[in-house]
Order: C-alpha cells, then sequence, then structure tokens
C-alpha cells in the first residue's frame, strides 16, 4: 500500500475517517498513511489527528504522535511540545518519547515548561530518560535557575539529573 502511495492517499483518509475500522486496522492504515505523507515530504493529516482537530480516537492519537517521532520530521516538534499539554496521559507519553527520537535542539526550554506539571508518573519517569538523553550535564546545570521555577515533583527530578555518577 505504501508503495501505491499517493494513489491510494485519498482512500485510506476516508477509511480511516469512516470510524468502520477495528484498532489494529487504524493502527496499520495511520501508519501507512505516515509513511506515505513522509516521502511526500508533508505530515499534514497526521498532525491534524494528533491535535485532535481531525476525527480520530485516542488510539489514532498516540499513533499519530508516535509516527511523528519515527520520522523525525522537525517540522512536528512543536506539535509534540504542544502535545506535552494534552489531557490524556498516553497521548503525552507518545509525544515525549517521539521528543527523544526526533531531538530537542533549542526547545529544550519549551519542553522543560510543558514537562513541569507532568502528573503522570510513567510520562514523568520518561521525561527524565530523555532529558538524560538529550541534555548535558552541564546543560542541566545551566538550566537550574530555570528549573527552580518548575513544580516541587520536576524539581525532584532535575534535582537527579544533576548528580553526577
Amino acid at each position: 500500500m505504501i508503495r501505491r502511495g499517493q494513489s491510494v492517499r485519498d482512500d485510506l483518509l476516508k477509511t480511516i475517517d469512516s470510524d468502520k475500522l477495528t484498532e489494529s486496522q487504524a493502527t496499520w492504515s495511520i501508519w501507512a498513511l505516515g509513511r506515505i505523507d513522509a516521502t511526500q515530504g508533508g505530515q499534514k493529516e497526521v498532525i491534524a489527528i494528533a491535535l485532535d482537530q481531525r476525527r480520530g480516537d485516542l488510539n489514532l492519537r498516540v499513533q499519530a504522535a508516535r509516527i511523528l517521532g519515527e520520522t523525525k520530521d522537525k517540522k512536528g516538534i512543536p506539535v509534540l511540545i504542544k502535545l506535552l499539554g494534552d489531557q490524556e496521559p498516553r497521548v503525552r507519553l507518545a509525544a515525549i518519547q517521539s521528543l527523544g527520537r526526533t531531538g530537542w535542539g533549542e526547545h529544550s526550554a519549551a519542553i522543560l515548561d510543558a514537562v513541569a506539571g507532568e502528573t503522570d508518573r510513567l510520562t514523568l519517569y520518561t521525561a527524565w530518560q530523555v532529558m538524560r538523553r538529550q541534555m548535558s550535564t552541564d546543560a542541566r546545570k545551566r538550566s537550574e535557575e530555570h528549573t527552580s521555577e518548575l513544580q516541587s515533583r520536576t524539581n525532584l527530578v532535575c534535582r537527579l539529573l544533576l548528580e553526577t555518577k
């Protein structure tokens, strides 16, 4: 299907929108759409599903966030940062994992701000692990002033990040 590309893209999108697919079928379909769109240089529909601007259930939104990380499209980073504030923890978890794949670049402050109020333990722990990989010890120490403004739970995590081995 992916090799057929644009010729099946519109039908695939209609099928995803139909809400008649099983969860497995929907997962395979959105990944096929994500792969097709990645070869065309844009993820407009995947981004719309991730942001819940287009019909899609929780599974599709999580898969859309994962696709943005898998394709490592830098245009998806602001979308993933926005998803860190989503009310659904599974979407936030997929977003932080995807940010770990794409890299933070110059977005570290925005990402730290977004995860500051994280309440889900798994998402918070994942964010901590991603921060350890994305920020050097020196960068974490330089951001100590920034982290002092964060909520107490995240402050604890940031203090753990500043530990030396």
